[in-house]
């Protein structure tokens, strides 16, 4: 986890996926495992994105969340144990 970097942009490998980051400094990341994202949908389907290499799927993803004036989003993770499979 690296804390106060701004990211330029979410590289992604031959196959379309989420392979690091590139920081405006020009440093690049690479994931162990997966990216992820705390910017809206907008801005990282719109920003950190190359749009050449957006997928039809996010495209569509995006156009239909609507835009708001505020946004927030809250992020929780649980321990699952315990709970009905269904």
């Amino acid at each position: 986890v690296f804390l106060g970097k701004h990211v330029e942009e979410i590289t992604l490998d031959a196959r379309g996926r989420a392979d690091g980051v590139r920081l405006s400094s020009g440093k690049r990341i690479a994931a162990n495992r997966n990216v992820v994202s705390n910017a809206s949908v907008w801005d990282t389907y719109s920003k950190l994105v190359p749009e050449s290499k957006l997928p039809t799927e996010a495209r569509e993803l995006v156009s239909n969340v609507p835009s708001l004036d505020s946004f927030m989003h809250l992020h929780l993770g649980i321990d699952g144990e315990g709970f009905a499979e269904d």
